[in-house]
Parts: structure tokens; C-alpha cells; sequence
């Protein structure tokens, strides 16, 4: 999705993942280019289920919150999504959990 929509939308990700990891992770798959705002835990003083993660995304997109789709893998990230008033949908972990363990090694 972050391929089919890149140049035809605005993408941000936000993430409760460290800076340096997410950084590894998106170049690994070579997805870093994709998005045009990355908010990393590190970048944010209250980490989910407060909202400010994603409401900075949106900020940083210039994108209404209520105009943003979230796709998240966590129930932290789902209500934040939803405190932000996004809407959100959820995704599989057990996939993303597998690369993490192995990137990070």
C-alpha cells in the first residue's frame, strides 16, 4: 500500500519504535523514501495511547486528523489512532514481529 499510494497521497509514519531501528527496518525494505514525515518514539514526549504521535504525522502532512487512515499493529496504537480521531485499521504483528527479531540481532 505504501507503494501503490506514494506520490498519490501523503504518508506518514508513526511509530512507538526507537528512531535508529524504524530507520533500519524502512531502509531494509527499502520503504524510508515512501513516506514524507517519520515520527519515531524518541521524536514525541507522550507515547501512545496518547494521540500526539499521529497527530503530529498529521500536522507534519498538513492532513486533518479526522481525513486520516491509520494502519496499526498494537491496541496502543489503535487507541490513539482512535483519541486522535482517525480512523484505524488494524494489522497482523506476527510477520513484522519475525523481522524485528531478526534485524535486530
Amino acid at each position: 500500500m505504501v507503494k501503490y499510494y506514494y506520490d498519490k497521497k501523503p504518508q506518514a509514519l508513526g511509530t512507538g519504535t526507537n528512531r535508529e531501528l524504524t530507520l533500519k527496518l524502512l531502509n531494509h525494505f527499502h520503504l524510508a523514501d515512501y513516506f514524507d514525515a517519520i515520527m519515531a518514539a524518541s521524536d514525541v514526549e507522550q507515547l501512545k495511547p496518547v494521540p500526539a504521535t499521529f497527530l503530529r504525522c498529521a500536522a507534519l502532512i498538513s492532513i486533518r486528523p479526522a481525513d486520516c487512515l491509520i494502519f496499526e499493529d498494537a491496541l496502543l496504537g489503535i487507541q490513539a489512532a482512535l483519541a486522535a480521531g482517525m480512523d484505524v485499521i488494524e494489522i497482523n504483528q506476527l510477520e513484522i514481529k519475525k523481522v524485528i527479531a531478526q534485524l535486530s540481532t
